[in-house]
Formats: structure tokens, sequence, C-alpha cells
């Protein structure tokens, strides 16, 4: 998708990834995935804050089929930005506990307010 920034003529870009798990995943393994990618959102926002300060965003969002990653800004430097993110995914060895406790927390505060 392509759309020309009116203000500066700059070239902007949106870029949308859906990574797909089965559908037979287990439900602990679906809670999992849920605290890894918000620990990993903590993480690459941390990394990655000067990005958006250049106009760069993205964004890991939980799904019922998966993860989706969404990828925005200008063009010419969206490609380093999700060469980046997905480089430090790899190199993601996981939530530390402080991290870990955080997105649990933050699970548990959804679940209750949900019921």
């Amino acid at each position: 998708f392509f759309k020309a920034d009116r203000a500066f003529g700059t070239p902007k870009a949106w870029v949308n990834i859906f990574l797909a798990r089965p559908a037979n995943t287990p439900q602990i393994d679906v809670l999992a995935a849920q605290v890894w990618q918000m620990a990993l959102q903590d993480r690459l926002s941390e990394e990655l804050y000067s990005a958006g300060l250049a106009g760069l965003g993205f964004s890991i969002q939980p799904d019922v089929e998966g993860v989706a990653l969404q990828f925005s800004g200008y063009s010419d430097k969206l490609v380093v930005l999700i060469g980046k993110v997905f480089g430090m995914m790899r190199s993601f060895d996981g939530p530390t506990q402080e991290e870990f406790e955080r997105a649990l927390d933050s699970i548990q505060r959804d679940q209750r307010s949900f019921s």
C-alpha cells in the first residue's frame, strides 16, 4: 500500500504480516504465546524508541489464530525496521522474570475485567 504524504510529499507505506498457529494449538500454548508476545513488544518498544521518533511504527498484536505484525512509516526506511524487528524476534530468548510477571499481571487483569 502506498500513500504520499500531503505535507512533505514523502511516500508512506503500511505492511501487515500475519503469523498463523495451528488450529489445534492447546490453550496453554496460546497463553504462553501471549506472554511471549507481550514481553517481545515491551522489549522492541524500548529498543526501537528512536524509530518512532523518526516516523516509523510497529505493533505486535495477539490474535485468536496467531500473531499480527503491523509496520508503518516512510517507505524507504520501512524495510530496515522490519529487518530489525525480525532480527530481534529471532534472537529473543523469552521474557525476563520481570517481563513475565508484568505480562502475566496484564493478562490476569484482562481476564478479571472480562468476566
